[in-house]
């Protein structure tokens, strides 16, 4: 038998933002789970908002909440325009269809 060869290593590139798009999008917010998973999502957005001089908004989640009031209260002032989401498969998707009714 032939030894496997490694798979290729996985890399996530974030693109930056336009020029226009981030004066539109100063403020930015973080929704993530509690623990290990939302920590490290946190610290990826908080280079990201750093690095486009952005005003980060961090809000922790449990897997129990219900996070479509949180979206939209997104819409009020200061109204936040980007939203980086670290949750579970239904809030997300939640987010989602709340995003669309705004």
């Amino acid at each position: 038998m032939r030894a496997r060869a490694a798979p290729p290593p996985i890399s996530t590139t974030v693109a930056p933002p336009s020029r226009c798009a981030q004066a539109s999008a100063s403020r930015f917010n973080d929704t993530r789970l509690d623990g290990e998973y939302g920590a490290n999502a946190l610290r990826g957005v908080q280079y990201f908002a750093q690095r486009h001089h952005l005003t980060l908004r961090a809000t922790r989640v449990t897997t129990a909440s219900d996070i479509r009031g949180l979206v939209a209260g997104f819409a009020a002032e200061p109204r936040v325009r980007t939203i980086a989401l670290s949750t579970t498969p239904a809030q997300t998707a939640s987010a989602a269809a709340v995003n669309q009714q705004l």
